[in-house]
């Protein structure tokens, strides 16, 4: 008898493993077992990014921050609306999407899912006119899911600028 076990979190979503259970059972296997985790201490970044891990603060969601500018405004929390301006890279140094000048910045409210998880975590404590790096593991960012010039398991880094509103 065949069995059907949903596919491991950092596999492709269309990917369902079928396999015969009691084999499965019987050697111990786990579906996860062979996947490879891909995280951001494990990842070689293109010397532009200027990505050095050891001088970032590491979040419990495994996000790595640090502050390129300290701004001097209001200190964004979980529940704002945001502006931001933003550049984002793969590890290797290709970029992938923007928002910057003369754009108009990115206006997202925190803690409403209208972002990745990894900016969730890693744009609260900024403050107005600050600029932060953020390294974001997949988990944290598009997992196993292929966006637009983003491949699967991507570490992706950003740096997010949090612009000022003018009222």
């Amino acid at each position: 008898m065949r069995h059907r076990i949903a596919a491991c979190p950092t596999w492709p979503s269309r990917l369902i493993l079928t396999v015969a259970l009691p084999l499965a059972l019987s050697v111990g296997v786990s579906a996860c077992a062979s996947v490879p985790r891909v995280t951001a201490e494990a990842t070689t970044f293109a010397p532009a990014l200027n990505v050095d891990l050891s001088t970032m603060r590491r979040l419990p969601s495994g996000v790595y921050i640090r502050d390129i500018v300290v701004g001097e405004g209001i200190t964004a929390t979980r529940d704002d609306e945001v502006l931001l301006h933003f550049v984002g890279w793969l590890a290797d140094g290709t970029q992938f999407d923007a928002s910057v000048p003369p754009q108009p910045p990115l206006r997202v409210q925190l803690g409403k899912k209208q972002m990745i998880t990894g900016w969730e975590r890693g744009i609260p404590g900024m403050r107005t006119g600050g600029q932060r790096m953020l390294v974001v593991p997949p988990a944290m960012g598009y997992g196993s899911a292929v966006r637009p010039n983003i491949p699967a398991n991507s570490v992706l880094v950003f740096i997010v600028e949090l612009v000022p509103r003018i009222r």
